[in-house]
């Protein structure tokens, strides 16, 4: 009995990561690979080792996932707190060349660009599906959007 109860207890011991953060790891390969609208929620909880009563726990829609996924990368972006005060020019040039070089990397990596591709496109999906309805905050009664953008994406859909 003592030996069962040490092998559940292992992975824990060995620093298992947190649920959360497996389905956030989860999600954004799976977004990567098969897109946001083609990635259910069993195949996040399924890839993350989670059942999808913890995913909606943690997270409460898909849409959360993403939004979750979106902010990790964002995070990057953010400038470390440590950075030296500048002092003198060489200072100020090496502080302002790493953190280019920092965001420069950033932006070009791969996974980040999928990610915030995957962020446009929900957002225009959302508001086309929002705009079309007549629920949005520019519909009358006489057109469904006001919003000029959105009526001429709306009308080269329709044909």
């Amino acid at each position: 009995m003592a030996t069962k109860t040490a092998a559940k207890q292992s992975p824990k011991a060995a620093g298992e990561i947190p649920v959360r953060q497996r389905l956030i790891e989860a999600a954004f390969s799976a977004f990567m690979e098969r897109g946001f609208a083609e990635t259910s929620t069993l195949e996040i909880a399924t890839r993350a080792r989670a059942s999808k009563r913890e995913l909606y726990a943690e997270f409460g829609s898909k849409q959360d996932v993403l939004i979750a996924c979106i902010r990790e990368r964002a995070k990057r972006f953010q400038m470390p707190a440590d950075l030296p005060e500048p002092r003198d020019r060489e200072t100020l040039a090496r502080v302002l060349t790493g953190v280019g070089a920092g965001h420069l990397r950033e932006i070009s990596d791969p996974a980040v660009i999928t990610v915030f591709r995957l962020a446009i496109a929900e957002a225009v999906r959302r508001l086309l599906i929002c705009c079309s309805t007549g629920l949005c905050h520019h519909s009358t009664e006489s057109s469904p959007c006001q919003e000029p953008l959105m009526r001429e994406t709306l009308a080269r859909r329709r044909i």
